[in-house]
């Protein structure tokens, strides 16, 4: 994320209203408030046991200008416009509506307990939202804050001055770049941080770890000049004279000008591939040095995604399987009629928004380098980072940059990819090939929903004599039947088979992931006769599901369980159990669950793990979940769950939101110690007749 989420908001925008409110005062405002050379002024003390900030605000706007400046949670004590005092608006006025010459001076303080997303305490400050006065523009931002000695602290920065003050420090943020109020400015700052400091070019790097992950300080230190250098090759020079790694002990990853926010389990992480650090990296250019139009659209999180963790995977020879389970999560979250057009994505808010804006996001940029080339679509990176830096770029800016000279060729394409919520699919038919005079004349018919797209759709072609052959099909009609001599006999045609496109999957091409199974619209958890046990905390866990979650009980453990319900076909020995019982509202609601889309087994000794599960999949780990297709029914999912302990599961709750990838995971204290993915067919194949 190019900003603090939920558990750290983004800097100056933490909602997806106050982001609009503040766009349209910008709007309102921007011809007197210039962009050029307006400066921000803020300092700031603290009163850590009360979890309060003092501050002081001074705004100076290039020209005189109309300012409109929203309260939010911050109480103004005093406030003065081109040095006379004015008198505060009523406590349930939240917004001041000022005419300025030179200046504006704001005195207010705030409190931020620990609960909440900002955070003030002995134990440290973490602020990234509303805790100043956020004023519609763009500003050179100029940070003073007084802490207790022995803190460090790190905000926006290409040079940090410390200056020892009678019982404490006072730390000055030099950034000499404008920011747009909705990036901001932030502040963390503990006095458990261990500083280690590195270096790349005459850039420098530091890493502030809490003590208990100090030692992993180098390698990320080593890992991020190795990041900084591959990215430097593709956009063009880092941006900035410091870059700071922050762990701040709550999961995820965030990414603000200068620096970024890790979380424990990023830092622990054992693979990279685990951690977010490359994409966070990413972000230095994407999101966080050419700035975000979040009203026309969120291009940065595709962007970052693409060149970060996309990139690397296919570095790997894995760049299938990336595209694939961004096709099938975008697929498994996003239910019918709940998509929206990416010109539409603000920020992720839950996972379908994720995979719109992320997943759609990043397989738009991959058919845009297939439709231009490696050679003129990294050209065109390289050129919108140039063209915008420090600027507020919009997908506008993005097209422009991939077509040069206002070449209208790109409109279409863009066009349809960002204001259509809908998603294509593909047919195959009609596949038969007739012997003539030269060898062979193959023909099929590609189809795809409508209203049609303009798709370029890869074919691989095999032959009798173990030879294949590529070639791009241009589809941009409801059907299309294509004829193609060969001199060897075709034997398959596949469509899309290294997942190209951004396509509605077959339902064969769907792994049965963990994610593919927790999210059916129906599931149904089955215990034995004791009960869920020490199984709760993921009962617990799911119940929060978006889906109808519901649990039945085997009265009779004796029995064989092989019921039609679970297997579709006949039962031989059905045992006496209990009704569903519904978990959650969602389920409450549903008076039909006689057939769950999904049945979630939990424990091996369960009779029905035997006929479903036979092998053990990790011996040595204390919990493990197997995915797998119904038996009888490949519409529908099984899968076992099986623990040593509640902590074990307890631990596994906690790591597998990182997993949903997969379709077996075995775990070992929370570790995942055996990762598989199902081998599912790719790509819509059909037999040649």
């Amino acid at each position: 994320m190019s900003r603090m989420g939920t558990t750290m908001p983004e800097p100056g925008a933490p909602s997806i209203v106050l982001r609009r409110l503040l766009v349209l005062l910008c709007l309102l405002v921007a011809p007197a408030v210039s962009a050029a050379s307006a400066e921000y002024r803020l300092a700031v003390a603290f009163d850590l046991p009360g979890g309060r900030v003092l501050g002081e605000a001074e705004i100076m706007p290039v020209r005189p200008a109309r300012m409109t400046i929203p309260r939010g949670d911050l109480v103004w004590k005093a406030v003065e416009v081109d040095g006379k005092a004015i008198s505060l608006p009523q406590a349930d006025q939240g917004t001041l509506n000022l005419s300025v010459h030179r200046r504006v001076r704001i005195r207010y303080e705030a409190t931020f307990p620990l609960e909440g997303a900002e955070q003030i305490s002995p134990s440290g400050i973490v602020l990234s939202g509303e805790w100043y006065p956020v004023v519609p523009g763009t500003f050179r931002y100029r940070l003073t804050a007084q802490l207790p000695a022995g803190w460090e602290a790190v905000s926006e920065a290409d040079r940090i001055r410390r200056r020892v003050l009678a019982g404490g420090m006072e730390f000055r943020f030099d950034f000499p770049h404008r920011l747009p109020h909705a990036e901001g400015i932030s502040l963390v700052a503990s006095d458990r941080f261990v500083v280690k400091r590195g270096r790349y070019r005459d850039i420098d790097l530091y890493a502030y770890f809490l003590p208990e992950d100090a030692a992993h300080a180098e390698r990320f230190l080593a890992k991020a000049a190795e990041y900084l250098q591959r990215f430097e090759r593709l956009l063009g020079p880092y941006p900035y004279r410091r870059f700071s790694m922050v762990e701040h002990a709550p999961a995820g990853a965030h990414s603000l000008a200068g620096y970024i926010v890790l979380g424990r389990d990023e830092i622990r992480a054992e693979r990279w591939e685990d951690t977010a650090l490359d994409h966070e990296i990413a972000h230095q250019w994407f999101g966080n040095s050419v700035f975000t139009d979040y009203s026309s659209g969120n291009w940065n999180e595709g962007l970052a995604l693409y060149v970060a963790d996309y990139l690397s995977a296919e570095a790997a020879g894995e760049g299938w399987k990336c595209r694939r389970r961004m096709l099938a999560g975008y697929g498994n979250n996003i239910s019918r009629g709940k998509a929206y057009p990416l010109a539409k994505f603000e920020e992720k808010g839950d996972r379908a928004s994720k995979f719109i804006g992320y997943a759609k996001a990043g397989m738009v940029f991959h058919m845009l380098r297939r439709e231009l080339g490696d050679a003129r679509f990294f050209a065109g990176l390289k050129r919108f980072v140039a063209e915008n830096r420090f600027r507020v770029a919009s997908w506008k800016e993005v097209e422009r940059a991939f077509a040069p000279q206002d070449d209208p060729s790109l409109a279409p394409f863009f066009a349809q990819w960002l204001q259509r919520a809908d998603m294509p699919m593909l047919t195959l038919s009609g596949v038969r090939a007739v012997a003539v005079a030269e060898g062979f004349e193959l023909e099929f018919t590609l189809g795809q929903s409508t209203p049609p797209y303009r798709l370029n759709v890869p074919i691989n072609i095999r032959f009798a004599d173990g030879s294949s052959a590529r070639q791009t099909i241009r589809l941009g009609k409801a059907a299309l039947t294509v004829r193609k001599p060969f001199a060897v006999r075709p034997v398959e045609v596949v469509v899309d088979e290294g997942f190209d496109l951004f396509r509605t999957l077959a339902e064969a091409e769907y792994p049965p992931t963990i994610e593919r199974l927790l999210t059916r619209e129906t599931i149904g958890i089955v215990a034995d006769a004791q009960g869920t046990g020490l199984y709760a905390p993921l009962v617990e866990s799911l119940a929060g599901l978006q889906g109808r979650v519901m649990k039945r009980q085997i009265g009779d453990t004796a029995s064989r369980f092989a019921g039609p319900e679970f297997f579709g076909g006949r039962g031989r020995q059905q045992p006496a159990h209990r009704p569903w019982q519904a978990l959650n509202p969602a389920a409450m609601a549903d008076e039909s669950a006689a057939r769950p889309d999904a049945i979630i087994v939990l424990g091996n000794d369960n009779p029905a793990a035997a006929r479903l599960f036979p092998e053990n999949v990790s011996p040595q780990a204390d919990f493990v979940v197997h995915v797998a297709s119904h038996p009888h029914d490949p519409r529908r999912l099984v899968a076992l769950v099986h623990a040593d302990s509640e902590e074990a599961v307890r631990a596994a709750v906690q790591a597998l939101p990182n997993l949903w990838c997969l379709t077996v995971v075995a775990m070992k204290s929370g570790r995942a110690i055996v990762r598989e993915e199902a081998d599912v067919p790719r790509g819509l194949r059909a037999k040649v007749l």
